[in-house]
């Protein structure tokens, strides 16, 4: 596990978002483009295998899509999507996209990984990172495991915008389904005073896609 979790730390995703001219700084960072990059600090050199879908159809003109990413050497940095307006981009803001990417590493080792652009939410200076192989400044995506066959739970953190890894693999909905209840429980005692910040519990099905978790009788 802790071998794994080096893995994940060090082969990550990048944004490079090129502001469009004109930016009122109260108001949304628009761009007029931005790319999307694999980045491998690790210490073996890998292959990538790309799957790109929208988990809530919020951008019907990005059409899902697998493509062979080819060779990332240790060190180095590959350019993996670019959006466009009208291609990803809507009025100048990120959308919202999962990318699931296999990785292949030199020792043979596999792993089924995946991030997502969360709109506008990506763009956060905390997340600012310089890429060597670059020589830029790109905003950090942490990849996320994705294990294959099984049910599994994902928090949400609603004040920092990101997700965060949760324990467990389940055969069923069902299964599932119970530890969410469980985990929202939790939640109840431990974030009693948080409101609408309150973390969120999500489910992710074996094929990736994500829903969120409510209690019976909740409003959706």
């Amino acid at each position: 596990m802790a071998d794994l979790q080096e893995r994940l730390r060090n082969v990550w995703a990048g944004i490079l978002a090129v502001e469009a001219p004109g930016n009122d700084p109260n108001k949304w960072t628009l761009l007029s483009c931005s790319k999307v990059y694999l980045i491998n600090d690790g210490e073996h050199d890998l292959t990538a295998e790309l799957d790109l879908f929208d988990p809530e159809q919020a951008n019907p003109n990005r059409d899902p899509r697998t493509a062979s990413l080819g060779q990332l050497k240790r060190g180095k940095a590959l350019l993996i999507d670019e959006l466009k307006e009208g291609d990803g981009l809507k009025a100048g803001i990120l959308p919202l996209l999962r990318y699931q990417i296999d990785l292949v590493f030199s020792d043979g080792v596999r792993l089924k990984t995946w991030f997502d652009i969360n709109g506008g939410f990506s763009l956060r200076r905390d997340r600012q990172e310089f890429v060597g192989a670059l020589n830029t400044i790109l905003y950090r995506l942490d990849l996320n495991h994705r294990r294959l066959g099984k049910w599994t739970l994902v928090g949400w953190d609603t004040f920092a915008d990101e997700y965060y890894s949760l324990p467990g693999e389940y055969n069923s909905e069902a299964e599932v389904r119970d530890a969410a209840l469980k985990r929202l429980e939790h939640l109840d005692r431990v974030q009693a005073d948080a409101g609408d910040l309150q973390d969120r519990v999500l489910v992710m099905r074996p094929n990736g896609t994500l829903y969120r978790y409510l209690r019976e009788g909740s409003p959706g």
